[in-house]
């Protein structure tokens, strides 16, 4: 073996050490300092910093071996345009995962801001999804930049090439111009509970997607409804402006009955109902209303109040169990429908 070829297996052998020195620089910042930094930040109270520390996740390996291939790259004799173009390619790598880093920042900060904000702003993918790609399209045209490539006609034809799209995706730019509409407009929240028009669609607000908003109703089941569907219909929010309800029970007592005494025991079981239930709100001061002459009883509706749409049943549920109970005990009759047919003889 003469002596060119021994200098040259040495010279890809040093340069050899670039990546693997980047490799195991990588592994000490994951394993030591990384997990140094994240048991730090855990105790501040600053958030964004836990933000930038978690989107490195999976990242610094890679990135540091990039480094390496880079400077063994600048190690090795290559024809310098060859060299330059391998180089441009290991940079545009790491601009990609630069990119990467980013987009997973912004999100986490949406995310912390709409965590802060409480339900001041929705906490809905579709946020998440424009800034991801609104820092995907960003870090695109600067690696197009770098590498001297003109991005005037590539806007251009993104311009041309967009209005075709547009064209051809009319129904799903609708849905994601409409889901835009209903997190701007603040009548929807995730977690609200809501009904869709008049029909028995209703249940827990999941998510806003740049499609489509999933329900997720009582029974555990998913209600998924294209967003251009929601804007453009009639919906009822059970949670807004705010989260306690009405809950009105009817009740019809005998003509005989004493309807002082009536109004009484109904208001003491309201009143020991709110405070014995979780569910309801022992603050409230329930309402006690006749309102109609029925063909056999005086009607009236007891009003209590639930924390939650959702606990309706519960108040309901336990009032005409205990309601029944005292009106039995105080001797009120809860009348059967009863008609008197007159048969004259001529």
């Amino acid at each position: 073996m003469n002596e060119e070829v021994l200098l040259n297996i040495k010279t890809v052998g040093i340069a050899l050490i670039f990546p693997v020195a980047g490799l195991l620089i990588g592994l000490f910042m994951k394993k030591f300092v990384l997990r140094k930094i994240i048991s730090f930040t855990k105790k501040t109270d600053w958030a964004w910093d836990d933000v930038a520390v978690g989107s490195t996740k999976g990242l610094i390996i890679p990135f540091f071996v990039l480094l390496g291939c880079y400077w063994m790259i600048h190690w090795l004799t290559f024809d310098p345009v060859i060299a330059w173009r391998i180089q441009k390619g290991v940079m545009v790598l790491c601009a990609v995962i630069a990119i990467v880093y980013c987009a997973r920042f912004a999100k986490g900060v949406l995310s912390g801001a709409v965590g802060v904000a409480g339900k001041a702003v929705p906490s809905v993918s579709i946020l998440g999804h424009v800034v991801s790609v609104l820092v995907y399209g960003l870090g695109l045209l600067m690696i197009l930049q770098s590498l001297g490539v003109s991005i005037t006609p590539v806007l251009t034809a993104l311009g041309v090439g967009g209005l075709a799209v547009a064209l051809a995706l009319q129904p799903t730019l609708s849905n994601f111009f409409a889901g835009i509409s209903i997190i701007l407009s603040k009548q929807i929240h995730v977690g609200d509970y809501m009904r869709l028009g008049e029909g028995t669609i209703e249940g827990h607000v999941t998510d806003i997607t740049w499609r489509n908003t999933t329900i997720k109703t009582l029974a555990n089941n998913l209600v998924v409804v294209p967003n251009s569907i929601l804007a453009g219909s009639m919906f009822t929010n059970y949670t807004k402006p705010e989260q306690e309800v009405a809950v009105k029970v009817d009740v019809s007592v005998a003509y005989n009955s004493d309807l002082e005494k009536v109004e009484k025991i109904a208001h003491a079981t309201a009143k020991k109902v709110l405070a014995d239930c979780e569910a309801g709100v022992t603050a409230f001061e329930p309402v006690i209303r006749f309102h109609t002459f029925g063909q056999s009883s005086v009607d009236f509706t007891v009003v209590l109040r639930a924390r939650d749409v959702t606990d309706q049943l519960t108040i309901k549920h336990q009032m005409i169990k205990d309601l029944l109970v005292n009106f039995r005990k105080e001797g009120v009759e809860i009348p059967y429908p009863i008609r008197t047919v007159n048969i004259v003889n001529r």
